[in-house]
């Protein structure tokens, strides 16, 4: 099935996590869709090399063809008796590359459970399920805070830090920045602006605040 979140690399990385702790799997094998350092979106070649690699097939990158390859991923993938396979970001592919992953993907063994991230909704038609992600609640916001601070060498009141959990929602990196704010000098009534009853704007406020902060050299970069 395919996910969507806006935080969906970190809902993904806590499935992997949990999966490992609970030895659910022989293998998982994660692939990103975008390698953000080489600045290139993955192919499905890519996508059977590594594969191949992780599960120690050499002749998958070998193999010159593309439906070769596919074939000795997938029969890597069958001899298991347990593996995930996670494709993380795909909505930065284009629609034919989407549907280039989606028949792969019908074709695995049903031993493998695949998970496609995306932050598009409706490239995935039948495969998909949309995850809305919530904020933290009371006491765990609570606990996220006062971890952040404590980082921060900073320590304010626990009212000041139930104001920033209801005006962000609870959204985790929402207080993060409301205290990097408070860091900078910021009240915590100033950090967070009462008056914005959308999560979106609130993030858009809390960016552009901390944005202004930045020196002339740090913009440019």
């Amino acid at each position: 099935f395919e996910v969507m979140s806006s935080a969906i690399e970190a809902l993904a990385l806590e499935v992997a996590q949990r999966c490992v702790e609970k030895a659910y799997f022989d293998a998982i094998i994660w692939i990103a869709a975008r390698t953000e350092r080489e600045g290139f979106v993955t192919s499905l070649e890519t996508i059977c090399n590594t594969i191949g690699q992780v599960l120690g097939d050499r002749r998958v990158v070998a193999a010159e063809r593309l439906p070769e390859k596919q074939a000795l991923a997938i029969k890597n993938l069958a001899d298991l008796p347990r593996c995930l396979l996670i494709i993380d970001n795909t909505e930065v592919r284009t629609d034919e590359q989407h549907q280039e992953i989606y028949h792969f993907v019908q074709q695995v063994p049903m031993s493998t459970s695949v998970l496609l991230t995306s932050r598009e909704r409706g490239r995935a038609s039948e495969l998909e399920t949309v995850i809305k992600m919530f904020g933290m609640d009371l006491a765990e916001g609570l606990a996220f805070m006062q971890s952040v601070c404590q980082a921060r060498g900073m320590s304010p009141g626990r009212e000041d830090l139930r104001h920033i959990h209801e005006a962000t929602s609870g959204i985790p990196s929402a207080m993060r920045m409301a205290i990097g704010l408070m860091s900078e000098g910021y009240t915590p009534q100033e950090a967070v602006r009462s008056d914005v009853d959308r999560v979106e704007e609130m993030l858009e406020f809390l960016l552009e605040e901390a944005y202004s902060k930045l020196s002339t050299t740090e913009k440019k970069i």
